[in-house]
């Protein structure tokens, strides 16, 4: 999952929290901070999943490694319109 983040973590931070919210659910967040002012909030929208540790360890890498692209791509998006 960490290896996921990388090119999230360019320039920002990023927190994750996990919370057990009952014998057998965990909820994790990853949570982006923006770059800077200007950057559009909708680039730190956090990433929730929530379900059993087994489920966490087979399907949480691939969760953020699906949103890491989704908001890299949407980064280079926006660059890529204002400077057209």
């Amino acid at each position: 999952m960490f290896v996921e983040l990388i090119p999230l973590l360019a320039g920002r931070t990023v927190m994750i929290t996990v919370a057990r919210l009952d014998d057998r659910t965990w909820s994790v967040n990853v949570i982006p901070t923006k770059k800077n002012e200007d950057e559009n909030a909708a680039l730190t929208i956090p990433l929730s999943y929530t379900g059993t540790p087994e489920e966490l360890d087979g399907e949480l890498g691939k969760q953020v490694a699906s949103y890491v692209e989704a908001q890299v791509f949407s980064g280079w998006l926006k660059c890529t319109t204002q400077s057209a």
